[in-house]
C-alpha cells in the first residue's frame, strides 16, 4: 500500500547549491559579528580615576584648626613664646609650598596630591582650600593617602598705607619721623643688627578684632625709606558646616601676625622680626602697597597651610574620598563604524531570510493537519500489528521519507509506506 503525499511538498523549491552558499554566508556573518563585538574592547578601557574622587559615607581626617603644633619646631613645652616662634617658622617654611592663582583652585571632590598647589594668591588676597583624607588610607605605607578637595576655604586679605619716612630712615636709630599727609609723626622702631634689614612689627595692644592683626613694616634706606601700616584680616571659613571646620581665634591671631613674630620683644607688648634684603620678605618695595599687601597675605596663608600639614588631624564622620574607576573611550569613530556595520549586516540577513522564507513550500493546512496524518499512520500500524499477532504473522509496516529529483535542482519530498 502506497500512502505517499504526492500533493504535499515538505521541502522547499531552493537548489542545493544555493542552500549551501546561504548556510556558509550566515556562518561567516555570525563570525564577523562576533569579531566586530570583540573589537569594541580595543577601543575603550576601564581605568582608575586620577582626578575626581568617589565619595562614600565613612570617616574622614580633617585639619585641627584649634591650635598650633610646636613640637616639630621647638624642643620645649608649649608657651606663648614658643607658639609665636613656631608661627614665624611655619610661615618661612611655607615658601616651599606650591602657589597658584585663584583660577587654579580645584573643584570640590578633586583628588589632591603632594605636588598640587596649596594656596592661591591674587594681589593682596590669598586663599587656602581645605581638604579631607580617607582614614583607611592613612596606615598604608606603600601608597599615598587618598585626599580630596572640599568646598571649604578661607580668605586672607591685607590692606596697607605707605608713609614716607622723613628722618631716621637709614636704620641707624630707633626713632623715625614719617609724613602722614597732614602732619609729621615720630615712631619708635626696633634696632636691627644689619642696617638694611626690613622690620615687621605688631602689638597686641593695637586690636582690630579677633580675626585680624595690625602690622607695621619699616623699610630702611639711605635714599628712599618707607613705613607701611597694614591690616591683615582672615575671613570666616566659607561653607563651614560644623565647629571643627572653623579656624580657632588663637590660630587666627598667630597667622595674621606671624611675619612679625619670633624676634625680640619691645616696649608696649611689641613683637618684631627682621628679614635681610636678599630674602623675599626683606626686599625693598619703594612704597609699593600692592607688593607689601601680597607678601603679608602670602606669609599668613602659607603659615596656616604649613600648620595644617604639621598638626595632628581629627577624625569625623563625612563623605570619605576613594579611588573610583572611569570608562575611557579612545576611538569613538571606530566604535560608531563597528556598530553601524553590524546593524547593517543584521538588517541584510533579516531581509535575505524573509526572501528565502517566501520560497519555501508549506503543506496545506497547519501543524494540526500533519498531526492528524501522523496519528492515522500510528493507529494503522497498531491495528496491523494486532491483526498480524492474531494471524500468527510477522508482518511489519514502515514509513520512509523519499525524495525524487524533478529537475532544475528541485526535489519532491514524500513519505512512502513499506510492508516488511
Amino acid at each position: 500500500m502506497d500512502n505517499s503525499w504526492g500533493g504535499r511538498n515538505l521541502g522547499s523549491t531552493i537548489s542545493r547549491g544555493f542552500t549551501s552558499g546561504l548556510s556558509q554566508t550566515l556562518t561567516n556573518h555570525n563570525q564577523a559579528t562576533q569579531i566586530g563585538y570583540a573589537s569594541l574592547g580595543l577601543c575603550y578601557s576601564v581605568e582608575k580615576t586620577e582626578d575626581q574622587a568617589l565619595l562614600v559615607p565613612g570617616s574622614v581626617s580633617i585639619a585641627n584648626l584649634s591650635t598650633i603644633s610646636t613640637s616639630s619646631i621647638v624642643n620645649a613645652s608649649s608657651s606663648t613664646k614658643s607658639e609665636e616662634y613656631a608661627a614665624n617658622s611655619y610661615g618661612i617654611m611655607s615658601l616651599a609650598l606650591n602657589e597658584g592663582i585663584p583660577d587654579d583652585i580645584l573643584s570640590p571632590g578633586t583628588l589632591f596630591f603632594a605636588d598640587n598647589k596649596f594656596l592661591f594668591c591674587d594681589g593682596g588676597s590669598c586663599v587656602y582650600v581645605f581638604r579631607e583624607t580617607n582614614t583607611l588610607s592613612l596606615d598604608n605605607p606603600q601608597r599615598a593617602p587618598v585626599s580630596a578637595v572640599t568646598d571649604r576655604k578661607v580668605n586672607i586679605t591685607t590692606h596697607c598705607d605707605a608713609l614716607k619716612v622723613r628722618q631716621g630712615g637709614n636704620g641707624t636709630g630707633e626713632l623715625i619721623t614719617v609724613d602722614n599727609g597732614s602732619r609729621e609723626t615720630n615712631i619708635t622702631v626696633p634696632r636691627t643688627e644689619v642696617l638694611s634689614e626690613k622690620v615687621y612689627m605688631t602689638s597686641a595692644s593695637r586690636n582690630c578684632g579677633r580675626d585680624c592683626s595690625i602690622v607695621s613694616v619699616f623699610e630702611p634706606s639711605s635714599t628712599d625709606p618707607w613705613l607701611y601700616n597694614c591690616t591683615v584680616k582672615m575671613s570666616p571659613v566659607e561653607n563651614a558646616k560644623r565647629p571643627e571646620h572653623e579656624v580657632g581665634e588663637r590660630l587666627m591671631r598667630l597667622a595674621t601676625s606671624a611675619i612679625a613674630l619670633g624676634g625680640p620683644d619691645g616696649p608696649n607688648d611689641t613683637r618684631s622680626n627682621s628679614y635681610p634684603a636678599a630674602s623675599l620678605f626683606g626686599i625693598a618695595l619703594n612704597g609699593s602697597t600692592e607688593q607689601t599687601e601680597y607678601r603679608l597675605s602670602r606669609f599668613a596663608t602659607g603659615m596656616l597651610a604649613a600648620v595644617i600639614e604639621s598638626n595632628t588631624d581629627i577624625v569625623l564622620a563625612g563623605q570619605m574620598p576613594t579611588i573610583g574607576q572611569k570608562l575611557n573611550v579612545s576611538h569613538w569613530g571606530i566604535i560608531t563604524l563597528i556598530l553601524w556595520i553590524t546593524a547593517f549586516l543584521q538588517l541584510l540577513v533579516a531581509v535575505v531570510a524573509t526572501k528565502v522564507s517566501e520560497r519555501v513550500v508549506v503543506p496545506e493546512g497547519d501543524s494540526l493537519s500533519e498531526a492528524r496524518v501522523l496519528r492515522g499512520m500510528v493507529e494503522e500500524d497498531v491495528i496491523d500489528g494486532e491483526m498480524g499477532d492474531n494471524l500468527g504473522g510477522k508482518g511489519k509496516r514502515l514509513w520512509i521519507y523519499r525524495n525524487r529529483h524533478v529537475g532544475d535542482g528541485l526535489y519532491d519530498l514524500y513519505m512512502e509506506e513499506v510492508r516488511a
